[in-house]
């Protein structure tokens, strides 16, 4: 068994570390040294290896780690790397082995399959699909989500913040459908933006509407989704990135720019950055609720989504968010990278990567969903460490007790880190394994994943 021996392996690691002073608030700078067994393990890490993810246009890579059967990271440097330009954020397909990487310019596509890191274009890779989205230069995207439509195909969903206040490239909400493979399209077949959008940063789909988090207006844009899962607008023809030519000398008419998604409804928020979803149970069902972080407050809300009524004249159709969320955290942090645990309640907790302090923090969930803000369980800090990305790792062997890893993409120290969490979700102080550092690297996201 993968973790057979690992409550003793940490358990050891931890007094390691109290006996030279670490635990008694000394810097964790210095990583605890990564496995001695070889990789065999099937579960694998992914890490965005930027450079300079916000502007940075040269350097970078996707990088892949095998854990080793006591469970470590391992040392040494990756199993297998693939050149990207500054990735950002590493997302998987909700089914197949494919991951998805947002680089400067456009998304890539990967095949996992047993914890490889191949293009979807071959061994040779490429810049165009299937693998690979048109660069849109300066659309800067920061965040991916996925869609299935009543038909059965996916779409992914790119926030791309664009060159701020419309300027340059327009900030929009882009979906792509994706192939029955995971394969990428050039184009996006349809988008979503505001007028007077400064910055988006986060978003949401459910299956009627997009939450588009625009921190430069403090507001979330609520747009409504086609029956096919398609944002509101048609992106322009010809695209404006690749202007058709005109075959002959005359005059030519001025390309179109992207028409704005007519009236979405906005909902006052706090400088939104990212935004995820979970069920609540409230009486008579479930509600979803959308966790966004608020970076002007420095916490995260909970804003539960109003529930249809088809009873009511005209039916209610649901999807509205209250003035003010339901419930916040603890003034804290801005937070990088959100994401809650499985765990069954009252263990169910969710996570923030606090970029700016140094550390992770982690806070109770109630039954609803609300977060109770005295709850707080963090890890270390140490400002110089820069936590950008989260990823869990939750494990049930047959007849055994849970076990849950927590990773972390730490941009300061150029490497990732793994927690153990506690049996009731609350964190350690310091990770009980690490990466060696890669000089000239700033992990920008962590992804985990476990091979079929």
């Amino acid at each position: 068994m993968l973790f057979r021996d690992r409550a003793v392996v940490v358990l050891l690691l931890f007094t390691s570390l109290a006996a030279v002073g670490c635990i008694d608030g000394q810097s964790r700078a210095i990583p605890p040294a990564p496995t001695a067994a070889p990789g065999g393990s099937d579960i694998f890490v992914y890490v965005a290896q930027a450079s300079d993810p916000v502007l940075g246009t040269n350097g970078g890579a996707v990088s892949v780690y095998r854990l080793g059967d006591d469970g470590f990271l391992p040392g040494g440097p990756p199993e297998a790397s693939q050149t990207v330009v500054n990735p950002r954020r590493l997302v998987r397909h909700p089914e197949l082995p494919v991951l998805y990487v947002a680089s400067a310019n456009q998304i890539l596509a990967f095949d996992i399959t047993g914890g490889a890191l191949v293009s979807l274009c071959g061994p040779g890779g490429g810049l165009a699909p299937p693998c690979a989205t048109e660069a849109r230069p300066g659309s800067n995207p920061l965040d991916m989500k996925f869609l299935q439509n009543d038909a059965g195909n996916y779409l992914i969903y790119v926030v791309e913040q664009g060159g701020g206040s419309n300027l340059d490239t327009p900030t929009r909400l882009s979906a792509y459908e994706l192939g029955p493979n995971g394969e990428l399209p050039s184009l996006a077949s349809s988008q979503a933006q505001s007028i007077d959008a400064i910055a988006y940063q986060g978003a949401e789909v459910t299956s009627q509407f997009a939450y588009v988090g625009d921190v430069g207006r403090s507001l979330i844009a609520r747009f409504p989704l086609q029956s096919d899962g398609n944002l509101p607008d048609v992106p322009p023809t010809p695209s404006p990135l690749s202007p058709t030519p005109e075959p002959t000398p005359s005059p030519v008419e001025p390309t179109p720019s992207p028409e704005p998604s007519p009236s979405p409804t906005a909902f006052r928020a706090f400088a939104p950055g990212k935004i995820i979803q979970a069920q609540g149970e409230i009486e008579g069902g479930a509600q979803t609720v959308l966790y966004v972080v608020q970076q002007s407050s420095r916490r995260i809300g909970a804003n539960p989504i109003s529930t249809p009524n088809p009873s009511a004249t005209p039916p209610y159709l649901g999807g509205d968010l209250a003035r003010d969320p339901s419930s916040e955290s603890n003034t804290r942090g801005i937070y990088n990278s959100i994401l809650i645990n499985e765990l069954a309640l009252p263990n169910r907790r969710i996570y923030g990567a606090a970029f700016q302090n140094g550390q992770v923090d982690s806070f109770e969930l109630q039954p609803d969903g609300n977060i109770i803000d005295n709850t707080l369980s963090a890890t270390f800090a140490n400002t110089s460490s820069y936590p950008t990305g989260l990823a869990l790792l939750q494990l049930t062997p047959t007849g055994g007790v849970p076990t849950r890893t927590l990773f972390v993409s730490v941009g300061g120290f150029n490497r990732v880190d793994a927690y153990a969490v506690n049996e009731d979700g609350t964190l350690p102080q310091l990770p009980f394994s690490s990466t060696e550092p890669q000089t000239d690297t700033f992990p920008a996201d962590v992804l985990v994943y476990v091979a079929e």
